[in-house]
């Protein structure tokens, strides 16, 4: 669902929306996955602010466990 959010909305939508419904708190190993998933996409690699959250949140996820 993030990659949608990031693909339809301008920026300042697409952050404000992950960084409120973001469920790196949950962290569970899907949650994980699909974000190391974001990660390895190519299509995301020229949003810079994606990728930042995107390390952010598995950052969270690390230290929650």
């Amino acid at each position: 669902m993030l990659g949608l959010i990031v693909d339809r909305k301008d920026r300042e939508y697409a952050e404000a929306f992950m960084n409120t419904l973001s469920p790196a708190f949950m962290a569970t190993d899907e949650i994980e996955q699909q974000f190391r998933d974001y990660l390895r996409n190519p299509a995301y690699q020229d949003r810079a602010f994606f990728v930042n959250f995107l390390k952010k949140q598995m950052e969270v996820i690390e230290t929650l466990r």
